[in-house]
């Protein structure tokens, strides 16, 4: 990822997608998705730090993100994120 002190590929789809994880200078973590030549960044707002864990092949991303309530899933549908509530 372009300005990181450090990029990581973790996942490569079927449709060509490289899922993976950058840090900035402060070592905060972030998601990112990598296709056709462009880096997007994966960050659910007002998180301190956002992991995609698996994608499919329809280019959905299955992810948890952190912040001041606690680690929360969350799925990106082609750069919507729909926050998923767990019961319990």
């Amino acid at each position: 990822m372009p300005g990181a002190s450090n990029t990581t590929a973790r996942l490569l789809n079927n449709v060509g997608q490289v899922i993976g994880s950058y840090q900035d200078a402060a070592g905060t973590s972030y998601s990112f998705v990598y296709r056709d030549g462009r880096y997007q960044d994966i960050t659910v707002p007002g998180a301190a730090f956002t992991s995609v864990v698996q994608s499919s092949s329809a280019g959905k991303l299955l992810g948890t993100y952190f912040d001041n309530s606690g680690l929360h899933p969350f799925i990106d549908d082609n750069g919507t994120d729909i926050v998923l509530r767990v019961c319990g």
